[in-house]
C-alpha cells in the first residue's frame, strides 16, 4: 500500500527510471486507476479497502466520528470494522501479516502478524499481535516507530527538502525491515506492508512535483524523484523479495493506494461561513486572556513550532493557545461542521422534518452561490447526500450531506476563533498541506493470470474479494466491492458466502479505545502531518 500514491507523480518517475521495480510490475501486469472513496481520507478508505464495504456500512469517514446524541467526536479505530479481508482469510486457514497499515488499531487477534499503523497511540499500546513479538520486532528494529515526524520541520521550503526527504527516507526503510523480519519469521498466505511516506511527502512537496504548479521547479522534480522515489522503489522490491523468497509458487502481487493528489490553492472555511450565515450559533466561553490565545495561535513558523513542542513552558502555552475561546450553542443552531479535511461534513440539527427540509433547501441555494471573491469561482462542486452515495446499517453514522469543493480548494468545518475572512490561500513553504487528496488513486497488478493492459472503473472496496476470489476463497455476500475480473486472462471463480460474524458493531466500540493520553498522541501525530491544527 502506497498511500496517497497518485499516476500523476508515479508516471513520469517511472518513465524517467527513477522506478524500474515499479516498472517492471506495469510492464508484466495489468494497471489503471482504483478509485477512493468519499471523501478521500485515509480512514474511509483503507477501511472500505479492508471490508470490501462503502461507508455506510464501515460507519467511517474521517479520523474521527462526531456524535449527534452526546455532541461530541471520538477517534475511530479497527473496533469498529466489523469482519475484515484479514478475519476472512483466518478464517480460510490461511495466515496472514499485515504492516502499518491504517485502521487497524488496537491489534486484533489474527492468523498470523499484524503491525498496527496510523492512529496506533504509541509503541506501549496495542500495536502488535501476536503482543508477544514486540520485544522482537524493537530489537531487530530498534528504530521503528508509528510515525515521527516531530524532529523535522514541516515546511515545504527548499531549504528543508533534504532533511525532510532523508527523514522519509528513514522511516521507508524501517518498514520495510520490519516487513523483511515478519517474514522471515512467519510464512504468510498473505502479506501487505503500507508506506504512509508517499502521502507526507506529496502534502509537502506537490508544488515540485506538479509540473502545472506555478511553483513547480524541474530540479526540484528530478530530486525528489531520485532522492524519494527511488529510494522507495528499492524498498518495495527488497519487501516483496524478502515475501516470496523460498516459495514455490508464484506470486500476486497488488500495488494500491487510497486516493490520489491534487493542487490544493485555497482553504474554505466553512465553520464561520456557517456562523455568518445564521445556520451555526456560537456564545463567548469564560475562558481568560481571549487575546493572548489569538495572537499564539498566529505563531506557526519553524522556531515558533520548536518552542512548542520542545519546551515544557512551550507545550503549556500550546495546551492553552489551543483552547477555545467560544462554545456551541447546539439549542439555537440549525447546521453543525467540523474537521479540517478536503471535504465539507454537514450535520443538520432540526428534529422537525418541515424545518429539516426547509433548512436544507436554503443551505443548497447558498452553498451553491458561495463563490471565491478573488476569481468568482464557484467552490462547491457537488453536494452529496449520505443516502445517494452510499447504503448500510452504519449510515447514520455520517454526516447528512458531504460537500465536494471545486479543484483546488478544501474545506474547514471547525469553526475558529479570530481568524479574518472566509477564505485562506494556501502558501507553499508555509502550509503543509501545499497538496490534497484527489479520488483517483492507484492500481497495479502482477502474476500468474494476470492480463497486460489497463484495468477500468476499479474501486478501492474491489480490492479485498478480488483478493479472495484469487485465492479460491468465498466472497462475503454483505461485501459491496465486485470482483476485478478485468485484471485476469480468465474470469475467476466467484463463490459467495454468509458472513460469519455481525456486522454491525455497537455504537460504543471507538469511546472505550483510546486513553486521554493516547488522544494527545494521536493529535500531536495528526498535527506533525497537518491534519489538525
Amino acid at each position: 500500500g502506497l498511500d496517497g500514491a497518485s499516476w500523476r507523480v508515479l508516471e513520469p518517475a517511472v518513465r524517467q527510471g527513477h522506478m524500474p521495480y515499479l516498472a517492471s510490475l506495469v510492464d508484466a501486469g495489468c494497471s489503471g486507476v482504483l478509485t477512493s472513496t468519499t471523501p478521500p481520507k485515509t480512514p474511509a478508505a483503507w477501511s472500505s479497502f479492508q471490508t470490501g464495504k462503502n461507508p455506510g456500512k464501515t460507519g467511517v469517514y474521517d479520523f474521527e466520528r462526531w456524535n449527534r446524541k452526546t455532541r461530541t467526536s471520538d477517534y475511530v479505530s479497527s473496533e469498529s470494522l466489523g469482519v475484515t479481508l484479514w478475519d476472512c482469510l483466518g478464517q480460510a486457514g490461511k495466515r496472514i501479516a499485515v504492516i502499518n497499515v491504517p485502521m487497524t488499531y488496537p491489534a486484533r487477534p489474527v492468523s498470523g502478524v499484524l503491525i498496527t499503523g496510523l492512529l496506533t497511540p504509541n509503541l506501549n499500546s496495542r500495536f502488535i499481535y501476536p503482543p508477544d513479538l514486540r520485544e522482537a520486532l524493537l530489537e531487530h528494529v530498534p528504530d521503528y516507530h508509528i510515525f515521527n515526524l516531530r524532529n523535522t520541520a514541516r515546511t515545504g521550503s527548499a531549504r528543508r527538502i533534504h532533511p525532510f526527504v532523508t527523514r522519509l527516507q528513514e522511516i521507508v526503510d524501517s518498514r520495510a525491515r520490519a516487513a523483511a523480519f515478519v517474514f522471515q519469521r512467519e510464512q504468510a498466505d498473505v502479506a501487505m506492508v503500507h508506506f504512509q511516506a508517499t502521502d507526507v511527502l506529496q502534502h509537502a512537496f506537490w508544488p515540485m512535483l506538479c509540473p502545472d504548479h506555478e511553483r513547480y521547479d524541474p530540479e526540484t522534480h528530478e530530486l525528489l524523484c531520485a532522492a524519494f522515489y527511488g529510494f522507495l522503489d528499492e524498498r518495495l522490491r527488497r519487501v516483496c523479495q524478502a515475501f516470496v523468497q523460498g516459495r514455490a509458487d508464484p506470486v500476486l502481487t497488488l500495488v494500491v493506494s487510497d486516493h490520489g493528489f491534487q493542487t490544493h490553492h485555497q482553504r474554505v472555511r466553512l465553520g464561520k461561513w456557517l456562523v455568518q450565515k445564521g445556520y451555526l450559533s456560537i456564545r463567548a466561553g469564560a475562558r481568560p486572556l481571549p487575546w493572548l490565545r489569538r495572537r499564539l495561535r498566529r505563531l506557526d513558523g519553524s522556531v515558533a513550532r520548536r518552542f512548542f513542542e520542545r519546551t515544557a513552558v512551550g507545550r503549556r502555552l500550546d495546551r492553552f493557545r489551543r483552547r477555545p475561546t467560544f462554545r456551541m450553542d447546539f439549542d439555537h443552531s440549525r447546521v453543525f461542521s467540523f474537521g479540517r479535511g478536503c471535504d465539507g461534513y454537514l450535520f443538520f440539527l432540526e428534529d422537525d422534518p418541515a424545518a429539516r427540509q426547509a433548512t436544507q433547501e436554503q443551505i443548497r441555494k447558498d452553498l451553491m452561490g458561495l463563490v471565491d471573491s478573488r476569481t468568482g469561482r464557484p467552490v462547491v462542486q457537488e453536494i452529496c447526500p449520505r443516502e445517494a452515495i452510499y447504503s448500510g446499517p452504519r449510515l447514520a453514522d455520517l454526516p447528512d450531506w458531504i460537500l465536494r469543493p471545486a479543484e483546488g480548494y478544501s474545506f474547514t468545518g471547525n469553526y475558529e476563533d479570530g481568524v479574518r475572512g472566509l477564505f485562506a490561500a494556501v502558501r507553499f513553504g508555509r502550509d503543509f498541506h501545499a497538496g490534497m487528496h484527489h479520488p483517483e488513486g492507484v492500481l497495479i497488478a502482477a502474476g500468474p493470470g494476470v492480463r497486460c493492459g489497463r484495468v477500468e472503473d476499479a474501486r478501492l472496496w474491489d480490492v479485498a474479494p478480488t483478493v479472495l476470489a484469487w485465492l479460491g476463497l468465498p466472497v462475503p455476500e454483505d461485501m459491496d466491492g465486485r470482483v476485478l475480473q478485468g485484471l485476469f486472462t480468465q474470469p475467476l471463480t466467484v463463490q459467495t458466502a454468509r458472513p460469519e460474524a455481525p456486522a454491525v458493531p455497537t455504537e460504543s466500540s471507538d469511546t472505550a479505545t483510546y486513553s486521554p493520553a493516547d488522544v494527545q498522541d494521536i493529535e500531536q501525530r495528526l498535527r506533525d502531518l497537518g491534519y489538525i491544527e
